[in-house]
């Protein structure tokens, strides 16, 4: 049997959460590489958070990676061409840094630097028969939403991401 390691989530005891579930009709490995490209954003989300988490509009993006046995992990710039009141919230930063992992074979972690704000999403999935996988799907919150109860907001906001 192989190893596997799981990402340290130093977040979950500082942070507040939220999670849910996906079921989706989809291909395990398809999935897990669609969770790691940066370019997914752009087109899985566009109809939802849209420009939020920032775009990748360069050809060529500067990745910055590290490897080992069991995952990689690293860090690239998104231009942050979000709308007037998401720069107001967020700040007006003309790039977004977001860090990425993925942890072979199960678990990636997005984690998106705003000026003073942090989102961290982990998403860990497994085939749950030969058409289905189950996704859970965590977000952790830094000074994000929190003038408001977390549920109300973004367990909405987060549903809506799909």
């Amino acid at each position: 049997m192989e190893s596997a390691s799981i990402p340290p989530m130093n977040e979950m005891d500082n942070f507040p959460m939220v999670y849910n579930y996906h079921f989706l009709n989809a291909d395990l490995a398809l999935v897990a590489e669609s969770l790691i490209d940066p370019y997914h954003i752009n087109h899985v989300h566009n109809k939802s958070i849209k420009t939020l988490l920032g775009n990748l509009y360069q050809e060529k993006v500067n990745f910055n990676l590290e490897v080992n046995d069991t995952n990689l992990t690293g860090w690239y710039e998104r231009q942050f061409d979000a709308s007037i009141w998401e720069k107001i919230y967020f700040g007006f930063q003309k790039k977004v840094k977001t860090h990425f992992g993925f942890w072979f074979p199960h678990t990636s972690k997005l984690d998106i630097y705003f000026r003073k704000r942090r989102m961290i999403i982990y998403e860990h999935f497994y085939q749950i028969d030969e058409n289905t996988i189950s996704m859970l799907q965590i977000t952790l919150w830094d000074k994000i939403f929190n003038e408001f109860p977390l549920q109300i907001i973004a367990k909405p906001f987060m549903l809506q991401i799909q």
